[in-house]
């Protein structure tokens, strides 16, 4: 699991931190979207992974 999280890691890092991510959706006839800005705190957080260090130190 700890090498599978690592890899993970490493690709969220190369393409979304320090990145606006623009999401685009259709609701009804309308399109909509919202954007996120990416952080490296929020990868255990999009795993669902509570690391005792905190976060940022992964």
């Amino acid at each position: 699991m700890l090498q599978q999280l690592t890899s993970g890691h490493a690709f969220f890092k190369e393409h979304f931190v320090n990145k606006r991510v623009t999401y685009v959706y259709k609701d009804r006839e309308k399109l909509r979207q919202f954007s996120i800005y990416m952080t490296a705190s929020n990868f255990m957080h999009l795993c669902g992974v509570k690391y005792r260090h905190g976060a940022a130190t992964f």
